[in-house]
């Protein structure tokens, strides 16, 4: 019975074989980074939907011209004028979802660059903390020489 209660304990006084406080440091980290991500995703969503509204308006604004129209001498260039007017605004539309895309773009990339100076600054140091004692390592092909 002596060994069955001492066995019981065993797994509850050994420490654990990761660093817990790396763990939940990682998953904060992590998180904040799936917020700002998070955050410019939704960024780039709202700017495209009031792209997509404002051309939604235009599109429509430019089909009340068109039904407006009630003499048939005046059909073929009412048509031609609303063909020409829809082209550029989809022209408008796209140039400006490509800013939209643009922007979101140039964010997303900075980002992802903070996130891997953090890791790699993380990592970095978690090794020094592991080998404090050791020394740099120096470059491959270079040898030390007595001076």
């Amino acid at each position: 019975m002596g060994t069955q209660a001492a066995f019981g304990k065993a797994p509850y006084s050994m420490s654990a074989p990761y660093d817990a406080e790396a763990v939940m440091s990682g998953f904060a980290a992590f998180s904040e980074f799936q917020g700002k991500f998070a955050s410019l995703a939704l960024e780039a969503a709202s700017l495209s939907t009031d792209v997509f509204a404002s051309s939604t308006k235009k599109a429509l604004s430019n089909l009340r011209a068109l039904s407006g129209v009630r003499e048939r001498s005046e059909y073929g260039p009412a048509i031609a004028e609303f063909s020409q007017a829809q082209a550029q605004l989809a022209q408008d539309m796209a140039a400006a979802l490509a800013e939209v895309m643009k922007g979101c773009g140039t964010a997303m990339s900075e980002l992802t660059a903070e996130a891997t100076d953090e890791a790699t600054e993380a990592v970095s140091q978690a090794a020094k903390a592991q080998n404090p004692d050791a020394a740099p390592s120096k470059p491959v092909g270079t040898a030390s020489t007595p001076v």
